[in-house]
C-alpha cells in the first residue's frame, strides 16, 4: 500500500482535533513543562538548544563547547528525552487505542511500553552510528577530500533512510504490543517498505512549513521581550520555545499514527494475525 498524502493529513486533522482536550494536557506535561523548566534553568542547555555556540567562526571552539555542555548536562538531555519519549508513547496510545483511554491510562500504556521502547531506540542509534559512522570515516581517513565529501554525504542519506525504515517502532510497540525490540524494529522495517521516501517527503511537508512558522513566530516575539528587559526576554523566550515543542511533540505523535494506519490498517484482528 502506498501512503496517501490527503489521506494521511486529513487523518492527523481529526485525531488533534478530535482528541483537542486530551492532547492539550499531554503536550502540557510532557512536552511543554519539561522544555520549559530546562529553558528557564539551564542556560548552557538552552544556547545549544538554539544552536548558540558563541564564536561560530572557530570551529574548534564550537565542538569544545559542545563537548563541555554534554558532558556538564548529560543527565538533562537523558531525563528530557525520557519524558517526551513518554509523552510520545502517551499520545500514540489516545491516537490509536479503540478503546478510548483516559489521559491515565493512555499514560500508563506508555509507561509499560517505555522501558523496551528506550532500548530500541537506543539499539537504533547504535545501529545507525555504526553504519553511517563507518561508511564516514573510510573517507575521512582517506585524506582525499572528494571521497570524504562523497562518503559523508553517503552516510547522511543512509542514516536519513534508517530513521525512516525504523520511524514505526513507537506505534507498533504501543498499538501491536509488540516489547521485543527485535521484533519492533523489524516489523517497522517491514511497514515502511516501499514507502521510504513519500514518508519522508510528507514528512517534510509538514515539518519545513512548521519550522518557518515557528521560526517567524519566535523572531517576532523574541523582539517585543528583549524590548522589555533581559529578565521578561529569558522567560517569554522560554514560554514560546516551550510552546513550539509541544506543538511539534503532538504533531510528530500524530504523523506516526496517520502513517502506521495507512500501512498497517485499523483493524486490531488484522494487526494481531501478523504475529499468529
Amino acid at each position: 500500500m502506498k501512503l496517501d498524502f490527503s489521506k494521511a493529513w486529513n487523518t492527523i486533522t481529526s485525531l488533534i482535533g478530535g482528541n483537542k482536550d486530551v492532547v492539550l494536557v499531554v503536550a502540557g506535561v510532557f512536552f511543554f513543562l519539561p522544555y520549559l523548566v530546562v529553558m528557564l534553568a539551564m542556560p548552557e542547555v538552552t544556547a545549544l538548544m538554539q544552536g548558540q555556540f558563541g564564536d561560530t567562526q572557530d570551529q574548534a571552539a564550537m565542538m569544545a563547547t559542545l563537548a563541555s555542555t554534554f558532558q556538564n548536562y548529560w543527565w538533562a538531555f537523558l531525563v528530557l528525552g525520557i519524558i517526551q519519549y513518554l509523552g510520545t508513547l502517551s499520545l500514540l496510545a489516545l491516537f490509536t487505542d479503540h478503546s478510548r483511554p483516559t489521559v491515565g491510562e493512555a499514560i500508563g500504556i506508555g509507561a509499560a511500553r517505555l522501558l523496551p521502547y528506550f532500548v530500541t531506540v537506543v539499539l537504533m542509534g547504535l545501529a545507525i552510528v555504526l553504519v553511517a559512522g563507518l561508511l564516514a570515516a573510510v573517507g575521512a581517513v582517506s585524506g582525499i577530500a572528494l571521497l570524504a565529501f562523497v562518503t559523508g554525504l553517503l552516510a547522511l542519506v543512509l542514516a536519513i533512510y534508517l530513521l525512516i525504515k525504523f520511524s514505526q517502532v513507537a506505534p507498533v510497540m504501543v498499538i501491536e504490543g509488540v516489547t521485543n525490540p527485535i521484533k519492533a524494529l523489524s516489523r517497522s522495517w517491514a511497514l515502511t517498505k516501499g514507502n521510504s521516501l513519500r514518508i519522508l517527503l510528507f514528512a517534510l511537508l509538514i515539518f519545513i512549513p512548521l519550522f518557518i512558522i515557528t521560526s517567524i513566530v519566535s523572531m517576532v516575539f523574541g523582539l517585543g521581550f528583549a524590548a522589555a528587559g533581559t529578565g521578561a526576554a529569558t522567560i517569554g523566550n522560554g514560554l514560546i520555545a516551550a510552546l513550539m515543542n509541544a506543538v511539534s511533540g503532538a504533531v510528530g505523535a500524530a504523523i506516526l499514527a496517520a502513517i502506521y494506519r495507512q500501512l498497517a490498517g485499523d483493524s486490531p484482528s488484522a494487526i494481531s494475525e501478523t504475529f499468529e
